[in-house]
């Protein structure tokens, strides 16, 4: 009935502006036939409108200990073809302030309130 089941996770970070204004979100999907992506974006929410922040991005992956992916970007960085799968690691970084934030997907769908709420 649901062929991809999505996971959510999100952490707050200083990146540009006030950490209270910004925002760093990773998202990624699974489907059930094993493909998958994830992906980061900064967000500037202070904004009457909500906008990107466009810090330099790097967003990486490592399974075992071993990197299993690895992007750089402005404003948005993804893995278009990399799936996770329990006890990766995901470490997205902005670059140009050198704060960085790291989580460990479960396999189960998550979201963090905490970053969500400042």
């Amino acid at each position: 009935m649901f062929p991809r089941a999505c996971v959510v996770a999100v952490v707050a970070l200083a990146v540009g502006v006030p950490a209270a204004q910004g925002k760093m979100f990773v998202s990624s999907s699974v489907g059930v036939d094993g493909s998958g992506h994830v992906e980061g974006y900064a967000v500037d929410v202070s904004l009457a409108v909500p906008a990107t922040i466009n810090d330099n991005l790097r967003l990486d992956v490592a399974r075992g200990g071993v990197p299993a992916g690895s992007a750089t970007a402005v404003g948005y960085v993804a893995l278009p073809s990399l799936a996770l799968a329990a006890g990766d690691v995901v470490t997205l970084t902005d670059v140009d302030t050198s704060e960085t934030r790291s989580f460990t997907y479960t396999g189960a769908p998550a979201l963090s309130l905490a970053g969500l709420c400042g």
